[in-house]
């Protein structure tokens, strides 16, 4: 199997075990069990350690979010496809063919502003639980921390499969 595949089949289990066995079955259950508190959060008293424990959670996770979405237009696309290693560095029409499919493919897929809309939820994400830390809490921030991480795994979802 070629670098290529590596990368795409690589970067496709990343998606589903962040997206799906983290974001949807952890992050997500626990926001839905605990939005009330967190919508309602006194910045006076101490965070319960259920709440800090999973916001320590998505600090963990948040890079890795964002390093997935950062490598989406290059892995889904038509570069993604090819191993440059094994192209002939000497074939530059084949690399300007290659490179204009991927142009083309970035434009009718709207790959750019997908991952721009993504990578501003997961940075909204975490500038509202980085209030509740730093005491500046956001009034109903459970339920707009839900909603924003419920377009988060509806954004990474609806990136093409590789």
């Amino acid at each position: 199997m070629d670098r290529s595949a590596v990368n795409r089949s690589s970067w496709a289990a990343e998606r589903a075990r962040l997206n799906h066995d983290w974001l949807i079955v952890s992050f997500m259950t626990f926001l839905l069990a605990w939005r009330d508190d967190l919508d309602s959060f006194d910045t006076s008293k101490e965070m319960r350690d259920e709440i800090r424990f999973h916001f320590k959670d998505w600090q963990l996770h948040h890079k890795q979010l964002r390093n997935l979405i950062s490598r989406a237009q290059q892995v889904l696309g038509p570069l993604g496809q090819f191993d440059s290693d094994q192209l002939n560095p000497d074939d530059k029409s084949l690399k300007q063919f290659i490179e204009s499919a991927h142009a083309s493919w970035m434009e009718s897929s709207n790959i750019s502003k997908r991952v721009t809309d993504l990578t501003n939820a997961v940075e909204s994400a975490n500038s509202i639980i980085e209030g509740y830390f730093n005491g500046s809490a956001t009034v109903s921030g459970g339920t707009e921390l839900y909603k924003l991480c419920l377009l988060i795994s509806r954004g990474l979802s609806g990136l093409p499969s590789v």
